[in-house]
């Protein structure tokens, strides 16, 4: 994590936005205040619904805001046109969104070639970004659907990053993966960040991954920033401040991380036992073997 930062970068100044529904008037964000520095990680941590995503594509004008104001590098993002503010802020989001028609190069390449590079600056800075992303040159002419999910997810962060742009928008970049494959995203990007210090907004609903990754969390529900804090600084006292005014929002966000990985770590225990099973059957008999089998998320005990 980056822990020398000082200068304003983003800041979010009193930003409301209300959409129209069947049901009337619903209040998605409200009166949120928020500065995030230069070089830094911040992460929107709440339950769905509670204006995380909304918030971060006001940043690139995704969601126009009705009120209050962005600035970004000292500039009201209002001040740009849409499409050139999102030229120079990198946009990285659930499910990759390559276009399948393109190969991983060519995926990588459409900011640069939009913005005029050379080409063969475009190809530097491709193959750096797949170095980076322990993406080897010979995936390069590859297509989408030659590329397992965690590795079309890291060619979706070389893209957003190919133009090097000084900020990166994650909406839920890993939540489409399995486990195993989203730890080894989380420490692929902590080294990218570790390299290129890009100020990054990140929004997840996974407080271990929030912990992970981020300078800052900021926890969101019903459209508000209840918590912006250090991990480190979470104490026992905020949390508990949190609980009560969110509702039990973090008691219902760790529920949930509980229940992935009771669910991975139950498929873990029966593949391990059956396994052993299947090892001692001509041993010795079952009801001998195994006497006590205790599931605990990750961790087997097998008392014989």
């Amino acid at each position: 994590m980056n822990t020398s930062l000082s200068t304003k970068f983003i800041e979010i100044q009193g930003v409301e936005q209300t959409f129209r529904t069947a049901k009337g008037l619903f209040p998605a964000l409200r009166d949120i205040d928020l500065t995030i520095a230069k070089g830094e990680f911040v992460c929107f941590l709440g339950p769905s619904g509670c204006g995380k995503s909304t918030l971060l594509k006001s940043i690139n004008r995704m969601v126009d805001i009705n009120g209050g104001r962005v600035i970004v590098a000292g500039r009201n993002v209002n001040d740009y046109q849409p499409e050139l503010l999102r030229r120079q802020i990198g946009y990285c989001i659930q499910g990759v969104g390559l276009f399948p028609h393109l190969s991983v190069q060519d995926n990588i390449a459409i900011v640069p070639r939009l913005l005029k590079w050379k080409e063969n600056d475009i190809r530097e800075r491709t193959l750096r970004l797949m170095a980076i992303s322990e993406l080897p040159p010979a995936y390069l002419d590859k297509y989408p659907h030659e590329l397992s999910g965690g590795e079309a997810q890291r060619v979706g962060v070389c893209r957003a990053l190919a133009a090097d742009p000084p900020i990166l928008l994650m909406d839920e970049p890993f939540g489409a993966v399995d486990p195993l494959t989203r730890e080894k995203l989380q420490a692929a990007f902590n080294n990218i960040q570790k390299e290129l210090r890009k100020t990054v907004v990140f929004v997840t609903h996974d407080v271990e991954e929030a912990i992970i990754l981020g300078d800052r969390i900021a926890v969101m529900n019903q459209g508000e920033v209840l918590l912006c804090a250090t991990p480190g600084a979470m104490t026992d006292s905020l949390l508990k401040s949190v609980y009560t005014r969110g509702g039990g929002l973090l008691h219902s966000l760790r529920m949930q991380s509980r229940l992935f990985a009771g669910i991975f770590a139950l498929v873990f225990t029966i593949s391990v036992g059956y396994f052993l099973a299947v090892l001692m059957d001509q041993k010795i008999r079952y009801e001998d073997t195994f006497r006590t089998i205790m599931l605990y998320p990750f961790a087997l005990s097998v008392n014989a």
